[in-house]
């Protein structure tokens, strides 16, 4: 093991191995907390190591101290599962495997909560024959003196917890591995380096230059044998998926399903991108073939995730949307029980609480035992919050007999209930319950504020509301406040305080808030427009949008909102009419080609669906229901 200052996480690692390995060699490079001390009480075998910018020379200088017959390298901040590693070892101690390294599976859990697991394969395990080292500053790798490793596969799995968000910040791992990588791409400037550069890249957030350097790696590969070659493919069409390159990743997935046809990477990608252009029946193609046939998706690339998690999170949003209620649950709670992912879980109780009973919604979390965790306690309080479930909030309360920031919650609960006299009571004898802000936040104490009328109490309010009255300033004297320079700050203030009226039912607030529109370019009425129609206000929401000047302005979903507004009161020709000036205005989102052809095919217009349908091919022409309908229409053609 390669240390410094890793005392937050050492333990771990320790515990996990400590009694089962023959001996623990642990290098410092130069630690100034607790690190060598917990490594003591395991081991005897601590060296320190002046650091030299190459972690091939520091684990070189590792491997020259250890004695056994065989060497597994770890880093602080992996651990493994005790049983898997004393089975792994006893199956080297008892086989005579000609074999001079295995790779393992390293599971990575990345993001703020380690919500993603990204898996890759790694060679951890090798003969301590004096013949096999590392090489390359970063991202080291082994290689034999005297010939080619002869490598095997093992069963063993390394939990990896380096690349949670924290852990990146706190260790600035960015900036030393762009370093390290620089250095070594000066000596050799290869394809692994352009890889390794790309996954930097990309794990800052920074995907125009990743996406370059995927592309550089993989034209430069030697051979596609290479494990990394896969996950550069993966990542790359990552990439293209966050640019809005849809075709070109649809491109790119197309040839390399060809070469890994059993990993379900390249499958639910696709499905995600059909969701993203809304082509929601492709979608359900592609990603229900992933969950019905699991067998033929069984070699991971990045992450068992696209075979067990994605497509049923995909899937519960297009139920969800489609308004198929028992399967949307279903692909939610399926999802989640795999990936405990908290906006999926939220997701999830979001959709009960919207459409099934009050006891039917108690008798799901019970029977899931949701309430028993404080993450799922909280995500499930604050979904009710969002959904304007005040009678649902205080019966789980009345189950708890300890609950924190109990007072928060009520405070909000009164706001909902519009119980102003209550909250007030409660601010008045508990003031710090605005600290924090968890369940009741500024916008709250604003909402709350505006409804009363009390100038004694509006004074408190604003005192509550210390450095951060700037907001109710901006609501009660907006020309004071509002310049050039700020107006998109208050603008999306502005946009959330009425999306938190709508969601708390404020609806006296919301229609106060409204004049303030006026004081920002009239574009914002259709964001306004789209907010309504979101909260099924759907008349209110066609004002706004006809508060638009002219149809130039309009956006996609304007026009998919208003055409679907028009059909569902069956009023095809007006529904028709805007289809095509949607089209004539560059507006090509499937949803209104898919409209488009729907109505015509009511109307009987042979002739306009073909039209249509040449003309949707030409922007979705790998589109299956596209296909479909093309086929159906010839088929009638010839029963004509």
């Amino acid at each position: 093991m390669i240390v410094k200052n890793e005392e937050k996480v050492i333990k771990r690692c320790l515990d996990s191995i400590n009694g089962i390995v023959n001996e623990i060699i642990v290098v410092d490079t130069g630690s100034t907390d607790n690190t060598k001390a917990i490594c003591s009480k395991y081991t005897q075998n601590i060296y320190d190591f002046e650091w030299s910018g190459s972690f091939s020379e520091a684990r070189n200088f590792a491997l020259s101290k250890a004695t056994a017959k065989w060497t597994l390298v770890l880093d602080a901040d992996e651990y493994v599962d005790r049983d898997n590693l004393i089975k792994v070892v006893q199956d080297l101690t008892e086989n005579d495997y000609e074999k001079d390294s295995f790779a393992v599976t390293i599971n990575n859990f990345t993001g703020v909560n380690a919500q993603k697991v990204v898996q890759h394969k790694n060679l951890r395990i090798f003969r301590n024959s004096g013949k096999i080292k590392y090489k390359r500053a970063i991202h080291e790798q082994l290689f034999r003196e005297d010939r080619q490793l002869v490598v095997g596969s093992s069963e063993l799995i390394i939990y990896h917890s380096g690349y949670l968000k924290g852990t990146i910040l706190e260790k600035n791992k960015h900036k030393r591995n762009g370093e390290l990588l620089q250095k070594e791409m000066e000596k050799t400037n290869n394809a692994f380096d352009y890889f390794n550069f790309g996954n930097e890249y990309m794990s800052e957030g920074n995907l125009e230059k990743a996406l370059g350097m995927f592309q550089k790696a993989y034209q430069n590969k030697d051979d596609l044998g290479y494990s990394w070659v896969p996950l550069c493919v993966v990542h790359l069409v990552e990439c293209l998926l966050h640019l809005n390159r849809f075709a070109d990743a649809i491109e790119v997935i197309n040839d390399a399903e060809q070469i890994w046809s059993n990993s379900p990477e390249f499958q639910t990608i696709k499905g995600i991108i059909y969701f993203n252009q809304n082509r929601f029946e492709d979608a359900k193609t592609v990603l229900n073939n992933v969950v019905k046939n699991q067998e033929n998706y069984q070699l991971f690339i990045k992450s068992i995730d696209y075979l067990e998690y994605y497509p049923k999170e995909i899937l519960g949003k297009i139920y969800e949307k489609e308004l198929s209620i028992e399967l949307a649950v279903k692909h939610y709670t399926e999802a989640y029980s795999f990936n405990k992912n908290t906006q999926v879980f939220k997701n999830l109780i979001s959709l009960l609480a919207k459409y099934v009973t009050e006891n039917q919604f108690i008798s799901f979390i019970n029977e899931n035992r949701f309430i028993e965790k404080k993450q799922e306690f909280t995500g499930i309080i604050e979904v009710l919050m969002y959904t304007n479930k005040p009678k649902l909030i205080e019966f789980i309360l009345g189950m708890h007999t300890q609950v924190e920031n109990i007072e928060a919650i009520q405070l909000k609960v009164d706001l909902m209930k519009s119980d102003y006299i209550k909250a007030l009571s409660t601010l008045d004898v508990n003031p710090n319950v605005l600290k924090n802000q968890t369940y009741f936040d500024i916008i709250d104490l604003n909402l709350l504020t505006l409804r009363i009328t009390d100038p004694e109490y509006i004074k408190k309010m604003k005192n509550f509301m210390q450095d951060q009255d700037y907001i109710y300033k901006f609501i009660t004297e907006p020309t004071k406040v509002l310049n050039v320079e700020n107006e998109h700050k208050f603008k999306k203030i502005f946009m959330n305080i009425l999306l938190r009226s709508l969601m708390l039912h404020q609806f006296k607030t919301f229609e106060q808030l409204l004049p303030l529109r006026n004081l920002f370019d009239k574009s914002i009425n259709l964001e306004i427009g789209h907010m309504l129609y979101s909260y099924h206000i759907q008349d209110l929401a066609m004002d706004f949008y006809q508060e638009i000047e002219s149809v130039k302005e309009y956006d996609s979903e304007t026009f998919v909102n208003i055409i679907q507004e028009f059909r569902n009161k069956d009023y095809k020709q007006e529904a028709l009419n805007f289809v095509i000036e949607a089209l004539e205005h560059g507006h090509t989102d499937f949803r209104i080609l898919v409209a488009g052809i729907e109505i015509v095919e009511d109307k009987d217009l042979k002739d306009e669906k073909k039209e249509l349908i040449q003309l949707a091919k030409e922007y979705y022409p790998d589109s299956e229901w596209l296909k479909n309908e093309e086929a159906k229409n010839e088929l009638s053609d010839i029963f004509l």
